[in-house]
């Protein structure tokens, strides 16, 4: 759709609401891809509630990531949407 974007004019032309979005797939496909790749909001913050341990992700620490109560978590949605572990990214 992309490469022919008068398809995509013509898709949202007939469009008038949410119940016909959702029997055009591949509209649907290009808007789920855009958030993926531009994630709003691109960072969450949140806090420890109790102590715990962090999974690793591929080739991290074995033991994984202690962290301790009350400590602020910074994760980075924009970052984990593109990780090479989990999406084929081919642009």
């Amino acid at each position: 759709m992309t490469l022919s974007p008068t398809v995509a004019q013509q898709a949202l032309a007939t469009c008038a609401g949410l119940e016909q979005l959702q029997q055009l797939p591949y509209v649907r496909a290009i808007l789920a891809e855009s958030l993926r790749l531009y994630p709003q909001p691109p960072i969450l913050i949140r806090r420890a509630l109790a102590d715990d341990v962090l999974p690793t992700p591929l080739g991290g620490d074995p033991k994984g990531y202690p962290i301790g109560k009350g400590a602020d978590i910074f994760i980075s949605v924009w970052n984990l949407h593109r990780w090479d572990g989990v999406f084929f990214v081919t642009a």
